[in-house]
């Protein structure tokens, strides 16, 4: 990218905290000169796991307050900051409640570059380990299982909607010989 198309930073506000994210305000100065506004949620990261059992993906079904419905998911999960794959295994066991003896990291992206600073790292899980599931008193979450090539169809179709788990599923596609 030229110099000259760089977006830069005046000043920077706080205007909204909660535990999950905080909503920033910047006053920034575009390419051309002019000087605007730019609203962000500011997160440092997340997780989405990729966990393989018996040739099947484990996925989430959780009702999605936003959509009104419920939606199949990877299991993921926010963190603050530290090591996403210390984060990726804690989030792993509280949703599924599993554990898992092979843990790969993937790959990495930004799900909405437009208006958030998140960064979601992706972990492929193998050789897994039932423990028990201790989901965040918010989180009603039901563990489905299916084949790896059902669920690549399942996301085809447009059954499997969530933004993130589509472009996780993609990023595995490679170490899952589909």
């Amino acid at each position: 990218m030229s110099k000259d198309r760089i977006i830069r930073k005046v000043s920077s506000k706080e205007i909204f905290s909660c535990k999950w994210y905080k909503l920033k305000h910047d006053k920034i100065v575009l390419p051309n000169g002019k000087k605007g506004d730019y609203f962000f949620v500011d997160k440092v990261g997340s997780v989405m796991i990729i966990a393989i059992e018996d040739n099947k993906i484990i996925l989430t079904k959780q009702y999605r307050y936003i959509s009104k419905k419920n939606s199949l998911e990877l299991p993921a999960g926010g963190f603050d900051n530290g090591n996403p794959k210390k984060h990726a295994q804690r989030e792993f066991e509280e949703e599924t409640g599993y554990k898992a003896k092979n843990w790969k990291k993937i790959g990495a992206f930004f799900p909405y570059n437009g208006i958030s600073s998140e960064v979601s790292h992706v972990f492929l899980a193998k050789n897994l380990i039932k423990t028990k599931a201790c989901p965040d008193e918010t989180e009603f979450i039901d563990i489905i299982k299916k084949p790896i090539k059902e669920v690549y169809k399942m996301a085809e179709q447009n059954k499997i909607t969530d933004g993130m788990t589509l472009v996780a599923l993609l990023l595995a596609k490679k170490y899952l010989k589909i």
